[in-house]
């Protein structure tokens, strides 16, 4: 695999609901968004570097390792973007009418938010095969890509790790690109090769809060918001506390559900390459 994600360049041509990264490579391309663009991004073969986020799902019978490209959703986010599965027959507007019916239940999510505090040394990117081309050198095939942030299953997060406990989580999204969804754009400050996953969440808010927020993640304006706290990581521990409460309560990773559990993620810079401007 490690001759495959160094040597390939993956292209995207949207076919789902959402398609994010799709639009997300069409928009820095400075084309419209939809399929012929997306298939002339691929025919013209020229390609940027991406970020990634490897995530460990750590269940009960064992951890599971994901790679991310998009998003982490928890709360809300990921109630109106599962629990809208059954509503598939209206298009995108499931989301709207999901996030109006999350906003009048307003459910509460207990759970601790753990995460690597950004400092100088950070800000200089670092793409993960210039510092782990030895690493890989001459190994085994199925050596997984080096995590350097995450702490073991069982051990707990850094000591220099900030860690937000509350019981009145509402919602919780965090990007690695700035567009989502193709109306969905809560990040413009992102992009593809930054070495930065940006989380914004809510808590303790009311529903015109909520709705102001949900709004804002259409052009980017939710961030800005008093009612949004956000922050800048390159590693973060979410775990939920609530799994025993009644309703829908769903973890996702780029829009599909994953096991309501502990789950931690690093980015890594530069890993992967994809068809773009």
């Amino acid at each position: 695999w490690v001759a495959c994600i160094r040597s390939m360049s993956f292209g995207i041509v949207p076919a789902g609901t959402g398609n994010g990264l799709a639009t997300v490579l069409t928009k820095r391309s400075k084309l419209p968004s939809g399929t012929l663009a997306s298939a002339f991004l691929c025919a013209k073969m020229k390609s940027r570097p991406m970020d990634i986020m490897a995530v460990d799902i750590m269940g009960h019978e064992k951890i599971e390792r994901l790679y991310s490209f998009l998003s982490l959703e928890w709360g809300l986010m990921s109630f109106l973007d599962i629990d809208s599965e059954r509503a598939r027959f209206l298009g995108g507007f499931r989301f709207t009418v999901w996030a109006i019916l999350g906003i009048i239940l307003r459910r509460k999510y207990r759970g601790v938010l753990s995460y690597k505090e950004m400092d100088e040394e950070d800000k200089i990117l670092e793409k993960y095969w210039d510092i782990n081309s030895d690493y890989h050198a001459g190994s085994q095939e199925g050596l997984a890509p080096r995590t350097e942030f995450l702490p073991d299953q069982n051990e707990s997060v850094p000591g220099d790790w900030k860690t937000i406990e509350d019981k009145s989580f509402l919602s919780l999204l965090g990007v690695n690109v700035p567009w989502i969804a193709t109306d969905a754009n809560p990040r413009p400050d992102s992009s593809l090769d930054d070495g930065v996953f940006r989380m914004m969440y809510q808590r303790k808010r009311g529903r015109f809060d909520m709705a102001r927020f949900m709004l804002g993640i259409e052009d980017g304006t939710g961030m800005n918001l008093k009612s949004a706290e956000t922050f800048s990581t390159r590693a973060l521990r979410l775990e939920p506390k609530d799994k025993k409460l009644g309703g829908s309560r769903y973890i996702c990773i780029d829009g599909e559900a994953v096991e309501y559990t502990t789950l931690q993620m690093e980015l890594l810079g530069s890993f992967m390459k994809v068809f773009c401007f």
